[in-house]
């Protein structure tokens, strides 16, 4: 009962990070399920679907499938598919029914590809964990697969860097990496691909040519770490946000470009010098709480404490890494600890998604910053980039 949610919409499960990481893939996705995951994800956790097309598909998994276990009856459906369709991927994505009965989805994945010649990956994910956990699952089973089956040269090319963790799911419709790329290439850095934004199977060799990766939300850290075990390219998280904040981050990005420094960036990409009294601040008491997404939390405290001085606190759901914490963080789990941080009486504003302001139960200053993973489309007209913008 711990994860009881009684206010809030449940929140992007991992069957849709998966799916929304695939969608500008060439890919075949088949949602193994009675069709209520697949129009979750289409109806809710998906912004781009009623404006683009990608072959999302539902199996149609009925009680006597889930009793019988008749993986072939699967197969062939996906078999049929390819009739009509000639992707350059297929993708098995499981739910919850398949979860409790078992269903080896990386083993139908395997048949297919057999029987098929096409790549087939399966994804063993259960609608219990949250959509990083499902992104993350695409970069290790996708992407390090292609990069690791192609045996080009790695050759970095100058002032060029990948972004990584673009999705919609943390993003929304704001516009925040069209923007980024913009301020990105206006300062003479050349971004070479965007995961996960118009890219195709045949893109995704390129990523091992660029100087530097950018990671803009937790589910690109994994990709970024092993591209800098196998391929030498260093990492800066982080996005540019507020006006002080974005010339900060920007000299961080060049640093690493010219090989000033080597060192990952932490704490989404704090200068330590002109940041670093954020760690020294630790003990004091801050009055603003940011909850959300974890590396763009980490990007908006930076930006209040350039602008303002005034340190804050980060509160993260669904996605958590240590690392980038500071002393005072906190990862949430259930919305019962979301309610207990949001009406702590050392908080003075609050800035996160707008449905958090119904488990409010005093009055304090709150600053809207939606969440599509939280209120989807409900949180759509308030979303807006803060890109090199003043922040709240």
């Amino acid at each position: 009962m711990g994860k009881l949610c009684m206010t809030l919409p449940p929140f992007s499960p991992d069957y849709s990070g998966v799916c929304s990481a695939l969608f500008p893939f060439d890919t075949l996705t088949v949602l193994h399920d009675a069709s209520g995951c697949t129009g979750n994800y289409t109806g809710y956790d998906e912004a781009r679907w009623f404006r683009s097309r990608s072959p999302i598909y539902c199996s149609g998994l009925r009680e006597i499938d889930a009793i019988l276990g008749d993986d072939e009856k699967l197969i062939q459906k996906i078999l049929y598919a390819l009739e009509d369709i000639k992707p350059e991927m297929i993708a098995v994505v499981g739910s919850p029914v398949p979860m409790v009965i078992g269903t080896d989805m990386e083993g139908i994945a395997a048949e297919i590809e057999n029987r098929t010649g096409i790549m087939a990956v399966g994804f063993p994910t259960t609608g219990i964990k949250y959509y990083p956990q499902g992104i993350a699952m695409v970069y290790k089973k996708v992407v390090q697969r292609i990069l690791e089956e192609d045996n080009t040269q790695a050759v970095k090319e100058e002032n060029t860097v990948n972004i990584l963790g673009a999705t919609p799911i943390d993003f929304g419709r704001s516009g925040t990496i069209e923007e980024l790329t913009k301020f990105l290439e206006e300062n003479g850095i050349t971004v070479r691909k965007t995961l996960w934004e118009n890219v195709k199977k045949s893109d995704v060799v390129q990523l091992k040519h660029a100087a530097c990766n950018i990671v803009v939300s937790n589910a690109g850290i994994e990709l970024a770490e092993y591209m800098e075990k196998e391929y030498g390219i260093p990492y800066v998280t982080g996005l540019p946000y507020g006006e002080k904040y974005a010339d900060i981050w920007l000299a961080e990005v060049k640093k690493v470009l010219t090989g000033e420094t080597s060192k990952v960036s932490s704490a989404a990409g704090a200068n330590e010098e002109v940041l670093g009294s954020i760690k020294d601040s630790a003990e004091s008491s801050a009055k603003i709480l940011i909850l959300g997404e974890q590396v763009q939390c980490n990007s908006i405290r930076n930006a209040i404490f350039a602008e303002t001085g005034e340190n804050c606190d980060v509160a993260g759901i669904c996605g958590w890494d240590n690392r980038f914490a500071e002393a005072k963080d906190t990862f949430l789990e259930s919305e019962a600890e979301i309610e207990q941080i949001l009406n702590a009486d050392k908080y003075e504003c609050i800035i996160g998604d707008p449905l958090y302001k119904d488990l409010l139960h005093t009055d304090k200053k709150f600053c809207v910053h939606p969440h599509y993973a939280v209120s989807s489309k409900l949180g759509n007209e308030e979303t807006r980039s803060l890109i090199g913008k003043k922040v709240f």
